[in-house]
C-alpha cells in the first residue's frame, strides 16, 4: 500500500510576496539579493519555497547555515513545502550527501576545499543569517560556489547590519523584502511581548570590556554566573509558570542556573554551543514535550530555533547588540495553541555609559515595567545606579588580549584567542603547534607555523598579505589542521584556578607568581613564553 503524503505546507501571503520579489529580482538579473524578516517569521519556509521553485526549473541549489539546528530546519521545511520531493542532501560533519539537486551545508563544512569541491558550482545559493558572512574564508565559500559567477544568490537574515552598524552591501546588492518585528507584531503574525526590567544590583557591567560592539563574553559569563542565585529568584518570582527560554552568557553559567532552577522546582536543562548536535537534540525533546520546563542555552538557539511553545524569552545575558536582542526576544513571540503573549524578562544591572538593548528599545510600544529585585515598581526617576559593590580580592585575570581594528566587527576574529609575543609577533596556538603573523613592512604579513616542540619544523603559509588575509589565512589553518580555532570565551578561562602542575611548569619557564593567576592567565603566559623562545628573533 503507498503511503499518503502530507499536503504541501501552504506559505502565508508575505513569505509568497518575499519568494517572489527574489524570483523577480533574478529575472531582471539582479543574481545577489538579499531578504530581511523578523525573527518568527519563518524564513526557512520562504527559503524552502525558493530551493523547490528553483529545483522544479532543473537548478542545482545548495541551502548554506552555521548551525545544525538551522541545516535541519531548512531540509524539513523543504518536506513539509514539497513532500512528494526527493530528499535534501545534507553535507556536514559525517554526512555527505553532495550529489542530491538540493543540497543543504554548513558553511563551516564548506570552507574544507575537498567538501566544497563535492558540492561544486551550483546554480541558486540560498544563505541563511547571512549576516554572518563577513569572515573572509566564509565570504570565499560564496565565491567559489558561484556566488559571483553566474549564479542566483539570495542572503536571509533578520538585520542586514552586522553587530557595529556595517551594512552587507558588498555581499547582496539590494534587499528585495523587508518585514520588521513591529511590523510583524502589529499584524498578528507574532504574538504581543510584554516587559519586565528587573533592575538587580548583583550584576556590575561598568568594568567589562567591549568588543565587537558587545560585552566581552567572558568576562560577562563570569559576572553572571556570580549573580546565580539573583537569576533564579527573578525567574521564580516573574515567570513561575511560564515556559522559558533563558539566555545565559557562559558554559559554565548556563549549566549553574539550570542546576539551580531544577533545585528549586523549575525542572531546566542547558545546552551550550561544546555539545554535538545530536547531543543537543533530545534536550530539545524534553523541552517540546514538557519534561524541561526552561530550557538555558549559550552559544546555539538565538538563530534557527523553532519552539512556538516557548512563552518567555529570560535575557540573562544582557546585550548591546540590538540583532542578537531581537534574536533572543524572537524566541518567545512564535504562535502556539492557547498562548496569548510572550514575556521578555530583561535582567540588567550596575552599567556604564552604553546600556544594555531591553524590549522598550526594540518596541517602544510594547507594555513594560520597570522593577527592583524585590519586584518592586520603580518610577522613572528610580533608575539611578547604585553604588559600586565592593572590590573583591580575586586573581589575576586573562591577559589584554590581541584586537584587530579592521576586523573587529567580525564575530569570528573578535572570538579568537590571539596573543603576542614578547617581540609583539601576533599568533595561535594549539598544543605542540603555533601559527603567527610576521610583519613584512607597509601593513604586510606573512603567516607561518611552527612546532612548539623538538627540532624547529615549519614554513610559509602565505607571501605578504594584508592584515585581514592574514588573519583569514590564520583561521583557516588553525580549521583545517585542528578542526577549531582557539577561543577566548572557552568555558575553561572563565575564572578557574591554575593546577598544581600548571603551575609547577609556570615556575620552570620563569613567569612570575603563577599561583596568583587564573587558569586562563596563566595558560596565556606560558603561551607566550614558550613562543616567544622560539618564534622572536634573537
Amino acid at each position: 500500500m503507498t503511503a499518503t503524503l502530507p499536503a504541501p505546507r501552504a506559505l502565508r501571503d508575505y513569505q509568497i510576496e518575499a519568494v517572489d520579489a527574489v524570483i523577480d529580482a533574478w529575472a531582471a538579473d539582479e543574481r545577489r539579493v538579499g531578504v530581511v524578516a523578523a525573527t518568527g517569521l519563518g524564513k526557512s519556509t520562504i527559503i524552502a519555497a525558493l530551493a523547490v521553485r528553483a529545483a522544479d526549473m532543473g537548478l542545482r541549489v545548495v541551502m548554506i547555515a552555521h548551525r545544525a539546528e538551522l541545516l535541519a530546519q531548512m531540509a524539513d521545511t523543504v518536506a513539509a513545502v514539497d513532500p512528494a520531493r526527493e530528499p535534501v542532501g545534507i553535507v556536514r560533519a559525517e554526512h555527505d550527501e553532495h550529489d542530491r539537486q538540493i543540497v543543504a551545508a554548513t558553511v563551516q563544512t564548506l570552507t574544507s576545499d575537498r567538501r566544497r569541491e563535492r558540492v561544486g558550482h551550483r546554480d541558486v545559493i540560498l544563505w541563511d543569517e547571512v549576516h554572518h558572512i563577513g569572515a573572509e574564508s566564509w565570504h570565499q565559500v560564496l565565491v567559489d560556489l558561484g556566488g559571483y559567477d553566474g549564479a542566483f544568490v539570495a542572503g536571509f537574515t533578520a538585520t542586514m547590519q552586522r553587530a557595529d552598524g556595517v551594512a552587507l552591501g558588498d555581499v547582496m546588492s539590494r534587499v528585495v523584502f523587508e518585514r520588521d518585528l513591529r511590523w510583524a507584531v502589529e499584524h498578528g503574525h507574532l504574538v504581543t511581548p510584554t516587559g519586565l526590567t528587573v533592575h538587580m544590583p548583583a550584576i556590575d557591567l561598568r568594568k567589562i570590556k567591549t568588543v565587537a560592539g558587545d560585552y566581552h563574553q567572558g568576562e560577562l559569563a563570569e559576572v553572571m554566573e556570580a549573580a546565580t542565585e539573583s537569576v533564579v529568584h527573578a525567574i521564580i518570582t516573574h515567570a513561575p509558570d511560564r515556559r522559558p527560554i533563558i539566555f545565559a552568557a557562559g558554559v559554565d553559567a548556563a549549566h549553574a542556573l539550570a542546576d539551580a532552577l531544577t533545585a528549586v522546582g523549575v525542572p531546566a536543562a542547558a545546552v551550550d554551543g561544546t555539545m554535538t548536535h545530536d547531543e543537543r537534540e533530545p534536550v530539545y525533546q524534553r523541552f517540546r514535550d514538557g519534561t524541561v520546563q526552561a530550557l538555558v542555552t549559550v552559544q546555539v538557539l538565538t538563530e534557527g530555533a523553532d519552539f512556538p511553545m516557548c512563552d518567555a524569552a529570560v535575557i540573562a545575558r544582557p546585550t548591546k547588540s540590538q540583532t542578537l536582542y531581537s534574536q533572543m526576544v524572537g524566541r518567545a513571540l512564535r504562535q502556539y495553541p492557547g498562548k496569548t503573549d510572550a514575556l521578555v524578562l530583561d535582567l540588567v544591572g550596575v552599567s556604564r555609559v552604553m546600556s544594555p538593548v531591553t524590549v522598550t528599545r526594540l518596541l517602544p510600544d510594547a507594555e513594560t515595567r520597570h522593577v527592583d529585585e524585590d519586584g518592586a515598581v520603580l518610577d522613572p526617576d528610580d533608575y539611578e545606579e547604585p553604588p559600586a559593590p565592593a572590590v573583591k580580592q580575586r586573581r589575576e585575570g586573562p591577559l589584554n588580549l590581541v584586537e584587530f581594528d579592521l576586523l573587529s566587527h567580525d564575530a569570528v576574529v573578535a572570538e579568537a584567542l590571539w596573543l603576542k609575543t614578547e617581540a609583539g609577533i601576533p599568533f595561535l596556538t594549539q598544543p605542540d603547534h603555533v601559527v603567527f603573523l610576521w610583519p613584512h613592512g607597509a601593513g604586510l604579513y606573512r603567516v607561518g607555523h611552527m612546532t612548539l616542540k623538538g627540532p624547529k619544523r615549519g614554513d610559509w603559509i602565505t607571501h605578504p598579505v594584508t592584515e585581514d588575509k592574514a588573519v583569514a589565512a590564520a583561521h583557516k589553518h588553525m580549521i583545517d589542521e585542528f578542526g577549531k580555532i582557539p577561543s577566548r570565551s572557552a568555558s575553561w578561562r572563565q575564572g578557574r584556578a591554575p593546577s598544581d602542575a600548571q603551575i609547577n611548569y609556570a615556575r620552570t619557564l620563569g613567569i612570575p607568581d603563577p599561583e596568583h593567576k587564573t587558569r586562563a592567565r596563566l595558560s596565556d603566559d606560558i603561551s607566550v613564553r614558550v613562543t616567544s623562545a622560539r618564534i622572536d628573533p634573537r
